[in-house]
């Protein structure tokens, strides 16, 4: 896309998708804010096009709180037709005694059916807690629940995995485990302490050592 962006030379500006490249010797700031306005037009049009995702249908979103939604905003003074507005608004706040409800039909459009199978036992569970902790408490316990048996599971398989998988030098996968030496300074009863490793093939023997064969 090419348009002049002033009337004084015959310069060019050239939008693509993330880059502008603008030619001109004589481009002021007004021109850059026409610009910009141009670039913004421009990106409305293209997402307009290409049907850009909208959660209120391409109509500009706005609060139906009004303006005393903030308490500094009250203070300042309020008309009857404002105080009025602002108790309808609160009034309509209060939810019925049936809401919200659960509605089958949509649990099962917005959870797939594996999703469904392994999230069973835990509603069952919450289920059984909701008449005595409430239906808020017992969504919460469900969670945490959830979460807390993931962790542990996570935990175990990580122990597990590192104490049965070790790299060994009779396997080059695994977890390979380097211990660092042992400090022993001026005090310690065991001063001077000499390392038990006296020869060459003490070092990186990966378990070879203490292999025994029993033949």
């Amino acid at each position: 896309m090419q348009m002049p962006c002033c009337d004084c030379c015959d310069c060019e500006w050239k939008l693509n998708v993330n880059t502008i490249t603008i030619t001109c010797k004589f481009v002021n700031l007004r021109y850059l804010r026409n610009l910009s306005l141009k670039i913004k037009q421009t990106n409305s049009f293209r997402a307009h096009i290409m049907g850009k995702a909208s959660q209120t249908g391409g109509v500009k979103p706005m609060s139906i709180a009004g303006r005393y939604v903030s308490e500094r905003e009250r203070l300042l003074g309020m008309t009857d037709a404002e105080r009025a507005f602002r108790k309808q608004w609160l009034k309509d706040q209060e939810l019925s005694p049936n809401e919200p409800r659960k509605v089958p039909e949509m649990y099962k459009a917005t959870y797939n059916p594996i999703r469904r199978a392994y999230r069973w036992p835990l509603d069952q569970l919450a289920k059984i807690m909701e008449p005595a902790l409430g239906a808020q408490r017992a969504y919460v316990f469900r969670y945490f629940t959830g979460k807390i048996m993931l962790g542990v599971a996570g935990i175990y398989w990580a122990t597990y995995y590192f104490k049965y998988n070790k790299s060994d030098w009779t396997r080059k996968g695994g977890w390979r485990v380097i211990e660092s030496g042992e400090s022993v300074h001026e005090g310690d009863p065991r001063y001077p302490w000499v390392s038990p490793k006296s020869k060459g093939a003490d070092y990186a023997s990966r378990g070879f050592n203490e292999f025994e064969l029993n033949l």
